[in-house]
């Protein structure tokens, strides 16, 4: 297995890399910074990466290393975290967090695990899914209908600078290029969204907006 270690701390990565050949993976990168960390996901095409989160405190990172390698397993080392903090870093894209006391026998075991179930690549419903909250997924699917955010913000009962904002950062966050591209997201969980309140007034403006 080919495993990428990033992190800024030059003894954390003398360790996991004597850890890791220990037993028997590949060190392939031994990233210092964000820049390198992209650098060489996109160069090595690692199996596996370790990301300590004092180098990448930001969750969008972990979308934006899922979009570059999508079958590289991302396991996270936060040091200390809450449970609704590991929550959200899966729901961004890891596919495991690392106590802050893991062992070198607990790693080993959990990447050797990982090689045996290797992540498959995210379909556009299920990148949805996992890097977007329920509101974010109902913005994108009015997007997905064509709806412009004047109208998004009225049936969502928010501004239209809210919405012009969040549809920034879903189009980031996605890699979307254009605004026909988030549709084409928004039309990938058409139906799965539920609505604010119940309420099915929102649906009929949809409908006449259409047709």
């Amino acid at each position: 297995m080919r495993v990428l270690v990033a992190t800024n701390e030059s003894v954390l990565a003398r360790g996991f890399e004597a850890i890791l050949t220990s037993g028997g993976l590949e060190v392939v990168e031994v990233c210092r910074d964000v820049a390198q960390l992209f650098e060489g996901m996109q160069r090595s095409r690692p199996d596996a990466a370790i990301l300590d989160m004092a180098l990448t405190p930001w969750q969008n990172v972990l979308v934006e290393l899922r979009q570059i390698v999508p079958s590289c397993q991302l396991l996270v080392w936060p040091r200390q975290i809450s449970k609704e903090q590991a929550e959200e870093l899966i729901r961004m894209g890891a596919r495991g967090v690392l106590p802050g006391d893991v062992t070198p026998e607990v790693l080993i075991d959990t990447l050797r695990m990982l090689s045996t179930f290797p992540a498959a690549d995210p379909t556009p419903a299920s990148l949805v899914k996992q890097v977007c909250s329920p509101a974010e997924r109902q913005i994108l699917s009015l997007v997905g209908c064509g709806m412009k955010n004047e109208e998004i913000a009225a049936l969502v009962r928010s501004d239209c600078r809210t919405v012009d904002t969040k549809v920034r950062i879903l189009s980031q966050r996605l890699g979307a290029q254009d605004r026909y591209e988030l549709a084409l997201y928004g039309l990938s969980i058409a139906g799965e969204t539920s609505q604010p309140n119940g309420d099915q007034l929102w649906k009929n403006e949809i409908a006449n907006a259409w047709f």
